[in-house]
């Protein structure tokens, strides 16, 4: 992804079904669902000599592109009943940190905090065209709105939060590097 191989934040592995006998495969309409196949198949280890290199985008107007051209294609919300702003909110702001920081996409830098913050986009507009598509009605009560404006609960997602960044293995080793420079500091004084 624009020119990098991004292997965290949920990227790699990526096993997919690639390479089928002809009409022992059946493929489904909707977006990112996995193939019907028949018959036996051999799953590879994922290492770099099996894989299939994907290039994604090489600049970020191709992703751009990309990421709309797909979330408008997306049918997540086709399938939901009774979609709340609180279901909409989590879908959507909690794409960025559950790949940053839970699936360590941190570790890609720059490559990895961009591509991640594009599927947080890419969320939103799978629900902004789910929207446009079932006429742009009003879905947001009071209620709705009251509880994505209530302070403690957001103060406790945040401290949910909080917590998952605090159990990341990045988090732990940052604060070790941390302590490490505080000794290090210490000695050289």
């Amino acid at each position: 992804m624009l020119g990098k191989w991004v292997q965290h934040g949920l990227r790699w592995p990526d096993y997919q079904k690639r390479l089928f006998k002809k009409g022992f495969v059946h493929w489904s309409s909707t977006i990112h669902e996995t193939p019907i196949h028949s018959g036996r198949f051999v799953e590879l280890p994922a290492t770099e000599k099996f894989a299939i290199v994907h290039h994604h985008t090489t600049d970020i107007d191709q992703l751009l592109h990309k990421t709309i051209q797909q979330a408008a294609k997306e049918r997540f919300y086709n399938a939901q009943k009774n979609v709340s702003a609180l279901d909409i909110y989590h879908r959507t702001e909690q794409e960025f940190p559950w790949r940053e920081f839970e699936h360590e996409g941190i570790k890609d830098g720059m490559h990895g905090f961009i591509t991640n913050k594009f599927m947080q986009v890419y969320r939103f507009l799978e629900f902004a065209y789910f929207w446009e598509r079932t006429g742009m009605k009003e879905i947001l009560g009071k209620s709705d709105i009251e509880t994505l404006w209530n302070k403690d609960e957001r103060i406790k997602e945040l401290e949910n939060e909080l917590t998952i960044l605090k159990s990341s293995k990045f988090y732990k080793a940052y604060q070790l590097i941390l302590r490490m420079k505080a000794i290090f500091s210490k000695s050289m004084n």
